[in-house]
């Protein structure tokens, strides 16, 4: 029984630790979304199901243009409406580059859309037609555009925070005492039974000077001469508790 005790007890520091592993991966993973709400959460779930519904419906209705193009597009909407109404990225221009993806892909799908509607009417020669092929070369070059752009934006951002760290860590080595912070310690300790005893006497000297006070006035009343060490004998006793408060 000891030993099957002493092996779980080793086992439960490694499974803490795969624990903490899997919690630190998953921070990762969501740690771009909001968790507030059920829907925000379901993001990436979301998005899978859109692209898997989209590769369905190009594989069964592969014959029929018109119908893949109206069930896509109708995809598409449902999923920038979903994107503007619960805003389940954190980062506001993430939410808003998203955003610009899917508008501009959901204009090209109704671009198709309209693609397909002449090929039912059997137009395949209009001027409509190559303007619509124009249009869908331009989205697709403005996706690309901003991709690239925010790419180059990102690697200037990344080369800015490394060129940083890097600055800190040589002032770090130059300076290694104003580097390291330290935490505060206190100046004096003073052990528990010691502050016990100081708070004990503390809460009696009220009562001590008041029968001091009392004592000094009998006396007086008795004996005038005995006043001025009475009177003594009180500063002396207030002084040695002060200095014990002051311990």
């Amino acid at each position: 029984m000891t030993t099957i005790k002493l092996a779980s007890r080793k086992r439960q520091p490694k499974l803490e630790r795969q624990f903490k592993r899997r919690d630190q991966n998953l921070e990762v993973v969501i740690e771009e979304y909001n968790m507030e709400k059920f829907w925000q959460a379901a993001y990436i779930p979301l998005f899978l199901i859109r692209t898997t519904i989209i590769c369905v419906f190009l594989l069964l209705f592969k014959h029929s243009g018109l119908t893949t193009s109206l069930l896509i597009q109708a995809t598409n909407l449902t999923f920038l409406a979903y994107l503007i109404y619960y805003r389940p990225l954190k980062s506001k221009k993430d939410l808003y580059v998203q955003i610009f993806y899917e508008l501009s892909n959901s204009l090209i799908g109704l671009i198709v859309v309209i693609l397909s509607f002449m090929d039912v009417m059997g137009d395949t020669s209009s001027d409509v037609r190559m303007n619509c092929g124009w249009a869908i070369i331009g989205l697709n070059f403005a996706v690309i555009g901003v991709s690239v752009i925010l790419g180059i934006a990102s690697a200037v951002e990344a080369v800015i925070k490394g060129v940083k760290w890097i600055r800190n860590y040589i002032r770090a080595k130059k300076n290694p005492k104003k580097s390291v912070s330290q935490p505060d310690i206190p100046a004096k300790e003073i052990r528990p039974g010691l502050m016990i005893k100081i708070n004990q006497r503390n809460a009696a000297r009220p009562v001590l000077l008041q029968g001091q006070s009392q004592d000094i006035s009998i006396d007086n009343l008795k004996n005038p001469d005995s006043s001025s060490t009475s009177l003594n004998n009180s500063t002396k006793l207030e002084g040695n508790f002060s200095f014990s408060k002051d311990i």
